[in-house]
Order: structure tokens, then C-alpha cells, then sequence
């Protein structure tokens, strides 16, 4: 028989949550809570192994990022203050306990239920730094395949992984909250992408920092053909130039360029103008018809003489940004609906490991059968059996097989069942979803 009562006390309680983030810790500093600081790969895996180890940690999910650390733990131990202090006091021996950015003030801690919740908000992007940005998912599978081949994960993770990450999955789709670009180089990109240019179009971009280099990912999938890139560093123009299949030229040159253009992208470090009217106007030659041009440059590259005298259509920096902004509000106002949806997923979850509670719990009935039944056939029976014609043995043999399979389901769904009663009559409590530390 299920004992229903243990299994609502040991209820997903061994599930912990410790992280740290952008929103308690500067970036600068947040590198002082990952598990290895010299940037090693090699001795990060070691590190994460040896935390397993100090702790008595049955299963270890490790994540870092450039604004957050997470460490998911399977474990008996409750998280109040002495165990928070000694966790991280392991992994970094420097680290304050107290002041403004010590451990007591820039870590989060989860259990059980709550622990869950807080991982579907992480997976789905509600808690990053630019809210609804997908590359978080990207970084939790990584990180989770990773620590399964190191053999820091097992059964307890795997559900929990089961679940949120089509979870995230499903509320990106199935809310705004991962719509509408809010970073002004995706959204300079859709301004280009909007003008519908031909594949042809002659596109000129003066600065090769890194602005330009993440604009670059963007240009790419658009299949423009005919690009030309100047910039202060020769060779880094080449090497952008090289990333798009166009031609690079040094800064210098500019002023004498003839090729003529249909969208100028601009964003140079310079402290003044690069984009006067006397160089708009050699830029553009005996082609005096409307341009497109983005400038996401601060200062801005374009003199504002440029935009009213010339027919353009300007793209500026300031104008990015508050779309960027308006952006990211729409975004914020889908989280009330993520965390509806999530509210449900962790109700979801909730009933699936309890299911794989009553699997674990008769997981050595199959064993125990296969052994009864040798020891019928090979020591009780076995003078019985001894006489038996082969067609009588092969029809026994599948009575056998029959039961075996049978008696094995049988107490496995008789217990679902049950447990499935007792949710449905409230006899097993849903425990609401609270967070332990904050």
C-alpha cells in the first residue's frame, strides 16, 4: 500500500534554488558568485563536481550567464542562513557574508514548489535582464546536457527539465512576451528590412565596432549582396566587410567614394560629426533620390543640416530607443499572463512526479516477480515441470509471461488511480506557491 502520507510530506521538498542576479549584484561583480572564476571550463566541472560533493548533493544543474547564476539542486538540506553562508563561502572563500552586495542580500532562495516556479520564470525569460529574450532557453539546454554528461544530473532533474522547458516554450507563444524588438539594433534592422530594398541595393556602412558587428548577424539572413564598409581601422572593416562578402576601405577613403548608395549605416566612436552636408552630397552624386539612413551613433554621426536638406528617411538613435522602450512595456505587461500560465505547468508537474513517486515506489515489484517465478519453475515446481511435453511447457510459459506482466501493472495502476482520487477530493493538499527568501 501507497503511504500516502509520507509521500505528502516529502512532497518536491528536495527541490533547491540559489541564484543571483543583475537585479541584486552589479555585472561587474556578479562573476564573484560562479562556481569557478578563471574562466576554465575543465575547472568549473571539477568545481561543480566538488560542490556535489561538499554538500551531499544528489543531483547539481550549474548555470552562468552574463547576468545571473543558478545552481539547482536535488538535497535534504533546508536553505536557511548557515547552509546559504557555507554554500557560497565554499565557492568563493572572499566573499562577504553581509553589506550591501554579500551573500545575504544578492542571493534568492527557492524550495520545493516554489523552486519549480522560479526555474519555469528563468526558462521563459521573465526574469532576465531584457525581458522575453529567447537566448536564455538556448542556455538552459546547453547547460543541462552539459551537466548530464558530467553525471550531476538524474531522474529528479530530468522531470523537472521535462517540463520547463516546453513550458517556456509555450509561453512564448502563447503570450507577447517574447514580441516586438527592444534593442535599437534590432530594431534598425527591421527599419532596413521594412524598406524592402532590393537583394541588389547598394548599402554603405561607415564603423566596424561592435555595434556593427551585431548589426552584421542581422544584415546576413536579409540576403543584401553589395556592401562597402569604411572605418578608422583598416582591418576591421576588412573583417566585417568579409563577414558580409563586400569591400572594405579605411576611413580616409570616404570622402573620395563614387559608388553611390540606397541606405547608409552609421555608428562610429567619434566625438563629432562624420556625415556633414558636403560629404552627404559627394556620397550621393547625381543620385538625388530618397535614401534610407541609420545612424545609431552617440553623438550622431549625421549633421542635422543633413536631414533637412536632402529627401531621406532618418533613423536615429533617440527614435530606436523610445520605440525600444515601449517595446519592453508591452513586454512587462505579458508577465501577469506568464505567470497564470506557469501556475498551471507547475500543477502539472506537481502531479507527474508524484506519479513517478508511485512508479519509484514499486520499481523492484518486476525483479521481484522475475524471482518468484524462477523459483517456482527451478525449485518448487521443478520436479512438476520435469515431465511436461514442449508444446504444454511453451503454453505454461505464456500463462507465465501473462501474469508476470499483469501483476506487475496491476499495483502500479491501482495506485494512480488512488492517487488521482485523492488530488481530485483535496485529500492530498496543493501547497500554494510561496518564495522562501527574497
Amino acid at each position: 500500500m501507497v503511504c500516502w502520507k509520507q509521500l505528502k510530506e516529502s512532497f518536491v521538498e528536495q527541490y533547491k534554488l540559489l541564484t543571483v542576479t543583475h537585479k541584486r549584484v552589479p555585472l561587474t561583480q556578479l562573476n564573484a558568485y560562479y562556481v569557478s572564476r578563471q574562466g576554465d571550463a575543465h575547472n568549473r566541472d571539477q568545481q561543480c563536481l566538488a560542490l556535489r560533493e561538499r554538500f551531499n548533493l544528489e543531483e547539481l544543474f550549474y548555470l552562468e550567464t552574463c547576468n545571473r547564476v543558478v545552481y539547482l539542486f536535488t538535497a535534504d538540506q533546508h536553505l536557511d542562513v548557515d547552509f546559504i553562508s557555507a554554500f557560497f563561502a565554499h565557492i568563493n572563500p572572499e566573499i562577504a557574508l553581509d553589506g550591501d552586495h554579500g551573500v545575504l542580500q544578492a542571493v534568492q532562495a527557492y524550495e520545493g514548489l516554489n523552486a519549480i516556479a522560479h526555474l519555469h520564470e528563468i526558462a521563459a525569460s521573465m526574469d532576465s535582464l531584457v525581458v522575453g529574450e529567447r537566448e536564455i532557453l538556448r542556455q538552459f539546454r546547453q547547460a543541462y546536457e552539459h551537466c548530464q554528461q558530467l553525471g550531476l544530473t538524474g531522474d529528479d532533474l530530468r522531470i523537472a527539465f521535462k517540463f520547463v522547458i516546453p513550458a517556456a516554450k509555450r509561453i512564448y507563444t502563447e503570450t507577447r512576451i517574447a514580441e516586438n524588438p527592444v534593442s535599437v539594433v534590432s530594431l534598425a534592422a527591421r527599419a532596413l528590412r521594412d524598406a524592402q530594398l532590393p537583394a541588389d541595393a547598394r548599402i554603405l556602412i561607415i564603423g566596424a565596432g561592435q555595434t556593427m558587428q551585431l548589426m552584421a548577424k542581422f544584415l546576413r539572413p536579409m540576403g543584401f549582396s553589395n556592401y562597402t564598409v569604411f572605418n578608422r581601422t583598416l582591418t576591421k572593416a576588412e573583417s566585417l566587410a568579409a563577414s558580409l562578402g563586400g569591400r572594405a576601405y579605411s576611413l580616409e577613403q570616404l570622402a573620395h567614394y563614387t559608388g553611390g548608395f540606397d541606405a547608409l549605416i552609421t555608428c562610429t566612436g567619434s566625438t563629432g560629426v562624420v556625415v556633414d552636408t558636403e560629404l552627404y552630397s559627394t556620397l550621393l552624386g547625381q543620385d538625388q533620390r530618397p535614401k534610407l539612413v541609420v545612424d545609431l551613433a552617440v553623438p550622431a554621426d549625421v549633421h542635422p543640416a543633413v536631414l533637412s536638406l536632402f529627401p531621406l528617411r532618418y533613423v536615429g538613435i533617440e527614435s530606436l530607443r523610445s520605440v525600444a522602450q515601449a517595446n519592453l512595456a508591452s513586454r512587462v505587461e505579458e508577465l501577469e499572463k506568464a505567470k497564470v500560465l506557469i501556475a498551471r505547468f507547475v500543477e502539472e508537474f506537481r502531479s507527474a512526479w508524484q506519479m513517478r513517486q508511485v512508479e519509484r515506489m514499486f520499481s523492484n515489484i518486476p525483479a521481484e516477480v522475475q524471482r518468484l517465478r524462477r523459483r517456482a519453475v527451478d525449485e518448487v515446481f521443478a520436479r512438476d515441470l520435469q515431465g511436461m511435453d514442449p508444446a504444454s511447457r511453451e503454453t505454461l510459459d505464456k500463462v507465465l509471461d501473462y501474469l508476470e506482466r499483469k501483476f506487475v501493472a496491476l499495483p502500479v495502476t491501482g495506485a494512480r488511480q488512488a492517487l488521482e482520487a485523492q488530488l481530485k477530493d483535496g485529500k492530498i493538499a496543493r501547497s500554494p506557491l510561496r518564495r522562501v527568501a527574497r
